[in-house]
């Protein structure tokens, strides 16, 4: 209970603040995702996760301009979601192909 709660709150605050600030909020993310796994093979808390819109925000967070972001974000979509890179032009996005 407490970890989903602190998700909620992590979660909305992902596209707030500077560069710093999501640094913060994004190792914060991965720790508690990381936790979850470690508990729960199904991971409960990424599944939750996805369910209050963070793996939309991360997906979205691919396009900010700091590449320590965009690498934070797409680390911790490989690392906890099926997904898969695709071209888009010049530059590659990660896309989620299952939450399993």
């Amino acid at each position: 209970m407490v970890e989903q709660s602190a998700l909620l709150a992590l979660v909305s605050r992902l596209e707030e603040g500077d560069v710093e600030m999501k640094r913060m909020i994004l190792r914060a993310v991965d720790k508690l995702l990381e936790a979850g796994e470690s508990v729960d093979s199904a991971n409960t808390l990424a599944i939750h996760f996805n369910a209050i819109g963070g793996l939309k925000k991360l997906e979205s967070m691919q396009h900010h301009p700091n590449k320590e972001i965009y690498d934070m974000t797409t680390g911790i979509m490989k690392k906890f979601f099926s997904v898969e890179e695709v071209s888009v032009g010049r530059s590659e996005v990660t896309e989620v192909t299952d939450l399993t």
